[in-house]
């Protein structure tokens, strides 16, 4: 029952924590609005969900003995979200992806057990450090997005969009003259 108040189910995404909902609004609150950059808020959230996803899907590989299949498969599907980020700027802060780093070890040392909606019982030790590894690399792209290059790189859809329009609108006036 009180797996419910901080889980819940999300249609085309599964269970999903609501502290994973709160970080997510977060960051595209403080890089999307405040900082106005709706595209690098978007790839450093996607960045920060897939690499978690990635590395808790090879855990339970290696920890658990879950389908390798699968982790090699959710990598080639979900990985690029991941590249994306950094090519746009998203450099995660290194501090704190070790931070994340410890608490990931510490995870996989003390047995890797996490909770699921439905699993009798919660166990607080597994949820608290679930819950350290996840902030701590949710973190770690927030900075690297609030550390992103003021500019968008020129390869970047919107300036690519915006540099042929340029082109146009002086094409246009040349033509006038």
């Amino acid at each position: 029952m009180f797996d419910r108040v901080w889980m819940h189910y999300a249609p085309g995404f599964g269970v999903i924590r609501v502290s994973t909902v709160i970080t997510v609004l977060l960051m595209l609150v403080w890089v999307g609005i405040l900082r106005r950059r709706p595209a690098l808020a978007v790839f450093a959230v996607a960045g920060w969900l897939v690499a978690f996803e990635i590395l808790f899907n090879w855990s339970g590989t290696i920890a658990l003995g879950w389908s390798w299949r699968t982790s090699a498969r959710d990598t080639a599907l979900w990985g690029g979200w991941v590249l994306a980020a950094y090519l746009v700027g998203v450099r995660p802060e290194i501090r704190l992806v070790g931070l994340a780093a410890v608490f990931w070890v510490v995870w996989l040392v003390t047995g890797f057990h996490f909770n699921l909606v439905g699993n009798p019982g919660i166990s607080w030790p597994a949820e608290a450090i679930n819950e350290a590894t996840k902030t701590a690399l949710a973190a770690a792209f927030l900075v690297g997005a609030l550390k992103a290059p003021a500019a968008d790189p020129a390869w970047w859809p919107a300036n690519l969009w915006l540099e042929t329009y340029r082109r146009r609108a002086v094409a246009a006036d040349s033509l006038a003259d």
